[in-house]
């Protein structure tokens, strides 16, 4: 009996096991009410306009798959002074178009989009509600493509209490009320959505890299790449060698055995891997002229590689790559320690070691209750601040005042 229970309950245990894992790649639907169905295969894109600013997000694809393409037109005012007329200003207009692939946020707007859901559908909703609503003459729309579907929503106010905000179909002339987050995303794009990875690639996925520099290539595979702990970078037709010791330690412990291991470019990778875009360069602000730095190309099964080329103007720095579908600008200090070693990494060289910064001396503050008397010195009598200690010996004695 106590063997049929034993395997009764490993049965029961792993089919639960079994239904959880099959349930887990089901998609589980969306709660609320569907203003436009669809997946985010057949998304196309949204537009979001509102006064003064126009966002417009396409789906697009080439060899790496589809991504999300952002173009922002925003119009800014700004007041200048009258030259002959102090006080009196005039007020221009000047149109900034920024363009740049949708990095994280993307997975979060899709998400949202495809399909589209509103929390709840407002029923023969009476025409002084309607302006409560803000949607008399609303000034601010979303248009949203999916398959052959093609909705404009108006926007009104924002529900009470809640992050809702009342919605008008245009077509249906139906109210709704949806989630504000999924117009937010669109909203702020310039700063949500905007790429800053150079790639997509996690250190495990990738299998091997070239570094090129002018005319000069190398390879690294590498190797025990599912193994985190054991993972390693080994040089192309390197020779085993003893990794970073050349002679036996001074102290007499045992040498390192004979290894293919390449630290040095390991430590490289980790800094190659950290860079990071601070923003795409937009139509005619390309700079004049840029010099080559270095590129890197990464390698994983079953995808396309990726090239990362890396180059500075002066002391700017850029770079242009597969993954981020334009140039981008690059933080300076980390891209000129990565470029810096480059020589030494193609050479099989150990960089030399940089510097540490030096961190400034604190600047001398006020301390608390310095706009008090001085303290009194040692050996100066309480309630006396400031007084010479009195030397050793008896206290002097007083001589008599004379009458």
């Amino acid at each position: 009996m106590k063997s049929v229970a034993l395997f009764g309950g490993i049965l029961l245990v792993t089919m639960g096991a079994s239904w959880v894992q099959f349930t887990a790649d089901v998609e589980k639907p969306k709660e609320g009410i569907v203003l436009v169905d669809g997946t985010k295969a057949d998304l196309k894109g949204a537009t979001y306009k509102a006064p003064d600013l126009t966002v417009e997000y396409e789906i697009r694809s080439d060899a790496l798959g589809s991504y999300g393409w952002v173009t922002v037109t925003e119009i800014k005012k700004k007041k200048t002074p009258v030259t002959d007329k102090p006080g009196e200003f005039t007020e221009t207009s000047e149109t900034k178009i920024s363009k740049f692939k949708a990095g994280s946020g993307n997975d979060k707007l899709l998400e949202s989009l495809a399909p589209l859901m509103a929390v709840r559908e407002l029923a023969e909703v009476p025409v002084d509600k309607i302006e409560s609503f803000g949607l008399t003459a609303p000034d601010t729309s979303m248009r949203v493509q999916i398959g052959s579907q093609d909705r404009t929503l108006l926007l009104g106010g924002e529900t009470y209490g809640t992050k809702d905000r009342y919605v008008k179909d245009s077509a249906s002339n139906k109210v709704y009320v949806v989630d504000d987050e999924v117009f937010k995303s669109l909203k702020f794009a310039s700063t949500r959505l905007p790429e800053r990875a150079l790639t997509d690639l996690k250190p495990e996925q990738i299998t091997s890299v070239s570094l090129g520099q002018g005319g000069t290539s190398v390879a690294w595979k590498h190797a025990n790449k599912d193994d985190k702990a054991a993972a390693y970078w080994e040089r192309d037709g390197a020779a085993p060698i003893t990794d970073g010791v050349s002679a036996p330690p001074a102290d007499g412990s045992p040498a390192e055995a004979p290894t293919t291991k390449d630290s040095t470019f390991g430590n490289w990778m980790e800094l190659a891997l950290k860079l990071k875009s601070t923003a795409y360069v937009q139509d005619g602000e390309e700079p004049a002229a840029v010099e080559a730095g270095f590129d890197v190309t990464f390698r994983s099964e079953g995808k396309p590689e990726q090239t990362i080329h890396v180059l500075h103007a002066g002391d700017e720095w850029f770079a242009r790559g597969d993954y981020t579908r334009g140039l981008v600008k690059l933080s300076k200090g980390p891209a000129e320690d990565c470029f810096a070693d480059v020589d030494d990494i193609l050479e099989g060289r150990v960089p030399p070691e940089k510097p540490k910064a030096v961190k400034p001396p604190p600047a001398l503050t006020k301390p608390p209750g310095s706009d008090k008397p001085a303290a009194a010195p040692p050996g100066a009598p309480p309630g006396m601040p400031g007084m010479p200690p009195r030397p050793p010996g008896p206290p002097p004695t007083l001589a008599p005042k004379g009458r």
